[in-house]
C-alpha cells in the first residue's frame, strides 16, 4: 500500500474540522421574540453540513463538530456559515452570514468570534467557531492508484459525487484512527517502563 499525506498535486490532504460553539444576540424572527436557529456550512459554495435546530433562543449553544475530508487544502477557497430561523410554515428566515478563516496546514484557529451580517451594514449578532486542518496519511492499495481518490475530475482533487466523498471520508478517518491507536499503544507501553 502507498501511504501519502499529499494529493496528486503535491498539496496536503486531510480533514477539516469545524466546531461551532455558540451564537449570541441573534435577530428575533418569531412572534415570541425568539428564533429557532440552525446553521448551514458551505465549502467552496457547496452545502456540506446542517446543524441541529436550537429552539426558542437568541443565544443558542450548538456545540456542533463537523469534519470534512479534503484532498487538497489549496483548493479550499471559502468556508461560509449561514444562520436561519426554522419555521414550521413557509420558508425558513435568513438570520445572517459570515465567512470563516481557513487554517493553514496543521494549524488551529481557537475559539474565534465572527460577526454576522444580513445586509452589508446590518449587524445580526455573532457566532463563535474553531477550525483545524489535520493532515492525514492516505493508505492507497495498487488498485486504488489512479482511481477517483487521486483526482476524479482532474480538478486538483475535487470529488465528483457524494458516494466518492463518503468513501474518502471513511478512508481518511480509518487512517486517522489507526494513527491514534498506535500513539495510545506507544504511550501506554512507555508509561509502563517507569
Amino acid at each position: 500500500a502507498v501511504v501519502s499525506t499529499q494529493s496528486t498535486g503535491g498539496s496536503p490532504s486531510g480533514v477539516l474540522q469545524i466546531h461551532i460553539h455558540y451564537a449570541r444576540e441573534l435577530i428575533s424572527e418569531d412572534f415570541n421574540g425568539k428564533s429557532d436557529p440552525y446553521i448551514k456550512l458551505f465549502l467552496n459554495g457547496e452545502l456540506i453540513h446542517k446543524s441541529k435546530t436550537v429552539p426558542k433562543t437568541l443565544n443558542p449553544v450548538f456545540n456542533d463538530i463537523f469534519e470534512e475530508a479534503i484532498l487538497d487544502i489549496n483548493t479550499v477557497t471559502s468556508l461560509k456559515l449561514e444562520l436561519y430561523d426554522a419555521d414550521d410554515i413557509g420558508t425558513d428566515d435568513f438570520l445572517g452570514e459570515t465567512y470563516i478563516d481557513l487554517p493553514t496546514t496543521n494549524a488551529y484557529n481557537y475559539l474565534k468570534r465572527y460577526d454576522l451580517t444580513r445586509k452589508p451594514s446590518e449587524s445580526a449578532g455573532c457566532v463563535y467557531v474553531s477550525v483545524i486542518f489535520r493532515e492525514v496519511a492516505l493508505r492507497r492499495s495498487p488498485t486504488t492508484l489512479g482511481s477517483p481518490l487521486s483526482d476524479p475530475k482532474g480538478k486538483n482533487g475535487e470529488s465528483s459525487s457524494p458516494k466518492e466523498k463518503k468513501s474518502l471520508r471513511k478512508r481518511l478517518f480509518k487512517s486517522n484512527s489507526e494513527k491514534s491507536s498506535e500513539r495510545l499503544k506507544t504511550s501506554s507501553s512507555s508509561s509502563r517502563d517507569f
